[in-house]
């Protein structure tokens, strides 16, 4: 049941995104099987594409940061050198803010990885106050 409720809040805050990112003039496509490693494939208003990795997430309450595995952090990292398009990776929580980063410069958002005993894998998570809004993120 736990997994249902986490599965509908992401795909919730992907069409949240999805929503805001439109109003900003994005064009959004859903990746077929190929891109499966992007949630979502964006065409800016001027004709440029990039992947899209969209996350509902709350913060970790005593650090304040947000994250992802390992294994999908690097596999994003494999993914956009193989395709040549840069990757954006935003974030939302239950407050209906939007912020995140280029996948290239998440390095320099002070990450921490810690291993997760309840599912068995690392993670790896940003500081909230590093990462920024959407718009500032498109110069809109």
């Amino acid at each position: 049941m736990e997994t249902e409720k986490t599965l509908r809040k992401g795909r919730d805050g992907e069409i949240y995104i999805v929503e805001k990112l439109k109003t900003l003039g994005f064009r959004v496509f859903y990746p077929e099987d190929r891109f499966s490693f992007s949630d979502r494939i964006l065409l800016s208003p001027d004709g440029r594409f990039y992947f899209a990795q969209l996350k509902h997430k709350n913060p970790r309450y005593k650090r304040h940061d947000t994250g992802m595995s390992v294994r999908q952090y690097n596999k994003y990292l494999e993914e956009q050198k193989r395709y040549f398009v840069k990757m954006i990776v935003l974030f939302t929580d239950d407050t209906g803010s939007i912020y995140g980063e280029w996948l290239d410069n998440l390095e320099s958002c002070n990450p921490v990885v810690d291993f997760n005993r309840k599912d068995n894998y690392n993670m790896i998570f940003w500081l909230v106050d590093k990462l920024k809004d959407y718009k500032e993120l498109f110069k809109c």
